[in-house]
């Protein structure tokens, strides 16, 4: 498809809600495409749906709104009703379990996790405690978003004192070490795209212990 007709078609997508399909054209376009995309290239493959309940909550809970955002679109490409082979479930795809333990904590008795705001308040809040437990680290939090922070915890363990950059790298599980390429991807791209932050300040902030 010519990059022209593909921007058209993604932009019919995401009218209708279907923001997964409209990305992951958009993606396939630029493929092809052979040059470097255009601003609102990228703005479409890096967008901030949701994005008035995402800044409300990484304010909330003291997070970068680039990084809630990588998240969301490293998990589910926006889809809030998005729900993985493992049961995990909306935009920022939390498993039951877990988000029943953040109502607890946050005294919410009657949710939804296909509610987008249910689902970016609870994520947000979990992202916020999987840096307070890492000391920080925010790569170390990713890789615990992803794999749980017992298996982190268990990791490090393991592997004895390295540079979160390099642990990042040996860590056991394949998808763990994609995912955290991944968000710092994202990252970097909306941190730089949307708030005129430098990649490397960004990328400095995944990597606090160097």
């Amino acid at each position: 498809i010519p990059a022209e007709k593909a921007e058209q078609i993604a932009a019919v997508l995401e009218s209708k809600g279907l923001y997964g399909d409209s990305m992951r054209l958009t993606a396939l376009a630029l493929r092809n495409q052979g040059t470097a995309p255009t601003d609102a290239q990228l703005r479409r493959l890096y967008p901030r749906y949701w994005g008035e309940l995402v800044e409300k909550y990484a304010d909330e809970y003291g997070l970068p709104p680039y990084l809630l955002y990588a998240v969301i679109r490293g998990e589910s490409f926006f889809q809030p009703d998005a729900v993985s082979a493992a049961g995990a479930v909306g935009l920022t795809q939390l498993m039951p379990a877990t988000a029943a333990d953040i109502a607890k904590r946050l005294k919410v008795s009657d949710y939804r996790l296909s509610d987008p705001e249910i689902n970016i308040r609870f994520g947000a809040y979990y992202l916020a405690e999987m840096i307070k437990r890492s000391d920080n680290r925010i790569m170390l939090a990713c890789c615990a978003y992803n794999a749980g922070p017992t298996k982190v915890r268990n990791w490090r363990r393991k592997i004895g004192a390295i540079a979160d950059d390099l642990f990042l790298e040996v860590i056991e599980y394949a998808e763990t070490r994609g995912y955290g390429r991944k968000i710092l991807t994202g990252a970097v791209v909306y941190g730089s795209l949307y708030y005129g932050i430098q990649p490397d300040l960004i990328i400095k902030s995944f990597f606090s212990d160097q």
